[in-house]
C-alpha cells in the first residue's frame, strides 16, 4: 500500500520542513544547500544532508580517498551527466531514479 502510494504520488516535497514541525527541533546552523552553490544537484544535497552540519569538509578534501569513496565519486559524477546531449532537464541519474 506504500509502496504504491509512493510510486503513483512520488515523496512528499519539502518534508524536513514538515517533519519540523511535528516538534523536532532543528539545528540553528542546519542547511540543507551546499554554501556557494545555488545550482548544485539534489544528490550532492543529499550527500551534505547525511553527512551532518558538523561534518568538516575542508578537512575531507585534504585526506586522499579510498576505493570506495571514488567509486562513489564517479557514480555520483556520472548521475550528472545529461541523459542525451543537450538534454538539460533529466540526467542519468534522474531517469534511472524515476524508472526505479
Amino acid at each position: 500500500m506504500v509502496n504504491y502510494h509512493l510510486l503513483v504520488n512520488g515523496f512528499m516535497r519539502n518534508y524536513e520542513e514538515c517533519w519540523w514541525a511535528h516538534g523536532q527541533k532543528r539545528d540553528v546552523g542546519y542547511t540543507s544547500k551546499i554554501p556557494g552553490n545555488s545550482n548544485t544537484h539534489r544528490m550532492d544535497e543529499m550527500v551534505h544532508d547525511i553527512a551532518g552540519s558538523d561534518f568538516d569538509w575542508e578537512q575531507a578534501r585534504e585526506q586522499p580517498m579510498n576505493f570506495d569513496a571514488k567509486a562513489f565519486l564517479k557514480l555520483l559524477e556520472e548521475g550528472r551527466e545529461p541523459l542525451w546531449h543537450g538534454c538539460i532537464k533529466h540526467t542519468k541519474l534522474s531517469a534511472v531514479a524515476t524508472l526505479g
